[in-house]
């Protein structure tokens, strides 16, 4: 009675033209196609009121490290994503999408595996930032307070990575680079714009 499908998925034989090459490879695409065929028993790409593919592939990067925690593919999205963290949130580009798989990252360190499978539970019957929200809903938190905290859990990367607090692998990750620096005297005054669910 939904928007949802059954699939099969074929693979290459030889991955030597991915980053991560071989069986390696193999593995983690495995992990990543398979939860593609998950997602699309809730729901297909297209929705009625927007594209939600950064959502299907930011869940499905994340699972490639879920199922194969030594083999961190995903670490290859992340120079893009640390230098163009202004990028909204819902950028479907795809070096930006899978890079954004650190955001379900980090709402698993926070609540747990399971909240990922709440938002695709949730994705069913509601369009996809309803879906996110309400799932996080659930936790005790929203939308709009996990975007503030993915902002402030980006500055604890690299050199300045905090893997108590913030991301556990955040010291493999590249630093966050910034638009702009200021430094503070008595006064300072700040202007600006930012595009929707955007950081500056």
């Amino acid at each position: 009675p939904w928007q949802d499908y059954t699939s099969f998925s074929e693979m290459d034989n030889d991955f030597t033209h991915t980053p991560t090459k071989g069986l390696d490879g193999m593995r983690v695409t495995a992990a990543h196609e398979f939860f593609h065929m998950i997602q699309i028993g809730y729901r297909s790409y297209q929705t009625p009121v927007l594209n939600s593919v950064f959502l299907y592939e930011s869940c499905s990067v994340w699972m490639e490290d879920v199922v194969y925690n030594d083999i961190n593919d995903y670490y290859n999205y992340l120079p893009y994503f640390f230098s163009h963290l202004s990028d909204p949130y819902n950028e479907n580009t795809g070096t930006h999408m899978y890079g954004l798989s650190i955001f379900n990252h980090m709402l698993e360190q926070k609540y747990g595996r399971n909240v990922i499978r709440r938002i695709w539970e949730e994705f069913r019957d509601h369009e996809t930032y309803q879906a996110i929200n309400n799932a996080l809903v659930a936790y005790g938190s929203n939308l709009s307070n996990e975007l503030a905290d993915f902002s402030i859990w980006n500055i604890f990367t690299g050199a300045h990575a905090d893997t108590v607090n913030f991301y556990k692998e955040g010291n493999y990750y590249p630093d966050a680079k910034a638009d702009k620096t200021s430094e503070f005297t008595n006064t300072l005054t700040i202007s600006g714009n930012s595009q929707l669910l955007a950081t500056n």
